[in-house]
């Protein structure tokens, strides 16, 4: 059990439960005690990964399990293993503390470009605030504002995606800001603020946390990155073997292998992903119309006066394998073989570059044998 002057923190079975000394006022948005309502217990439960139940009937069932009470408590569902994955983070200002308790799943991102195929599986982020401050319902709706603007901005920094678009979350995220009433009132609470900084930084800090836990950790590996953009390393073996020249020592059977292993090689390189990760960015940055001179539409049709792509996949090409590197990125480009031709404008190039790259340091390394 946790202790401290805003929760008592106990965890049982599937559940997580934050007892509050007080009772409190809280705004959420859970899917049981949402809305504005009087509380003293917070739950965080478990449910299965392929979860289709009633989510008010579930948290009652949960409730009635722990003998808690309806009008008094809020439910957050989730299918992270909450008892090992929950994170807890606080801050003080003064004589103002907050503390933020989350959950992160992020197994079914959601964005404004896939809004109309989003998954509803509850892998979710769930964010709890609680202030020993006194909070106005003015204040509390705008400490929701901080706390949703801060998850957005760390979702923005993981590169979330969703259908290979910026996320903003996941499709199911719930948040729950709770004021004790303890100290005195906070009249503002916005991002200009001490109060809403802290807050901020905290909700920032617990999703790093968080994410740390699941397979979207920052600073994860560029071919993972590629993967969530739908190129997988099958995918990249099966574009490079469809124009590799074999011979007698070095047949397409085994050249698979080589070329696998040579792309996990240089995808640990922080130039080679520094160089993908900028195709990428350029690519989001294009289809938001945010290229100087150039709209959506046009940057869509990959027209020929854009030639930063191009430039971009040289440098790829020739720091894998110089000038052999770079023959072989312009036989893939100029043909666009596999998923290659499937890509975005900038992405397109450094894909192509990347794998000429690559098969131009297998021929070169069997052939000085």
């Amino acid at each position: 059990m946790e202790v401290s002057e805003l929760f008592a923190l106990r965890t049982l079975g599937k559940d997580l439960v934050i007892e509050l000394p007080v009772e409190g006022s809280a705004l959420s948005s859970a899917p049981f005690g949402g809305g504005l309502r009087k509380v003293r217990y917070v739950v965080y439960h478990t449910v299965p990964k392929d979860y289709d139940e009633n989510p008010e009937d579930t948290a009652r069932e949960v409730l009635s399990y722990l003998n808690l009470p309806e009008e008094k408590s809020i439910v957050f569902l989730t299918a992270v293993n909450v008892p090992k994955n929950y994170v807890v983070k606080k801050g003080r200002n003064g004589s103002l503390k907050i503390a933020v308790i989350a959950t992160v799943g992020l197994s079914n991102p959601a964005g404004v470009s896939c809004s109309e195929k989003i998954d509803r599986r509850p892998s979710t982020i769930n964010l709890t605030l609680i202030t020993n401050g006194k909070l106005s319902t003015r204040t509390l709706v705008e400490v929701v504002e901080v706390v949703v603007e801060s998850k957005v901005s760390f979702i923005r920094d993981l590169d979330l995606r969703c259908k290979g678009r910026p996320a903003f979350g996941t499709s199911t995220d719930a948040v729950a800001i709770i004021s004790l009433g303890l100290e005195g009132e906070v009249g503002y609470a916005g991002q200009a603020t001490d109060f809403g900084k802290l807050a901020s930084k905290l909700v920032y800090e617990a999703l790093e946390s968080g994410a740390s836990r699941t397979k979207f950790p920052l600073g994860r590996g560029i071919l993972d990155r590629l993967e969530e953009r739908g190129i997988s390393v099958k995918d990249l073996v099966a574009t490079a073997l469809e124009l590799f020249i074999p011979w007698e020592e070095l047949d397409l059977r085994k050249a698979e292998g080589e070329i696998e292993a040579e792309l996990k090689r240089v995808a640990s390189d922080p130039n080679v992903a520094s160089l993908l990760i900028a195709s990428m960015k350029l690519d989001d940055e294009g289809f938001s119309g945010n290229i100087p001179g150039m709209d959506r539409e046009e940057f869509s049709e990959d027209p020929v006066r854009l030639l930063a792509d191009e430039i971009l996949g040289m440098a790829i090409s020739i720091y894998l394998n110089g000038w052999k590197g770079l023959f072989e990125y312009y036989r893939y480009d100029s043909r666009k073989p596999g998923v290659i031709s499937k890509l975005p404008p900038f992405l397109d190039d450094a894909v192509s570059a990347l794998i000429g790259g690559v098969t131009s340091r297998v021929y070169s390394r069997f052939l000085e044998r």
